[in-house]
């Protein structure tokens, strides 16, 4: 936004965490839904996670079964779902590895 008293002078915005800046789209996992529902993080944007560690757990808004969202590699956590509710299949965060594992369109949705 534009910071009063100072006319056309853009607030600055937060970056991606330090860590995160400069690494290759090749090494970037996205933390997909296994079931859709509300999504309850157990993780923060920064986080450093291992792989299978639990991130984040699908809620069931029906019934209240959660189903557990594991960490498809280790690395940082740098990117979560900005709604709370993600469909099955549906990707909720990224994290930055040090592996290179994706080929092919890496920065398609």
């Amino acid at each position: 936004g534009v910071q009063p008293g100072r006319a056309g002078v853009a607030a600055a915005l937060p970056g991606p965490p330090p860590a995160a800046a400069g690494c290759q789209a090749a090494t970037v996992e996205p933390v997909v839904a296994p079931v859709g529902g509300v999504i309850a993080y157990l993780r923060m944007h920064g986080d450093r996670v291992a792989a299978g560690e639990i991130v984040a757990e699908m809620v069931d808004a029906a019934t209240g079964f959660r189903t557990a969202v594991p960490a498809p590699a280790s690395g940082l956590l740098f990117s979560r779902r900005p709604t709370r509710y993600a469909p099955a299949g549906g990707r909720i965060g990224k994290i930055a590895g040090t592996e290179a594992r994706r080929t092919g369109k890496l920065l398609s949705p």
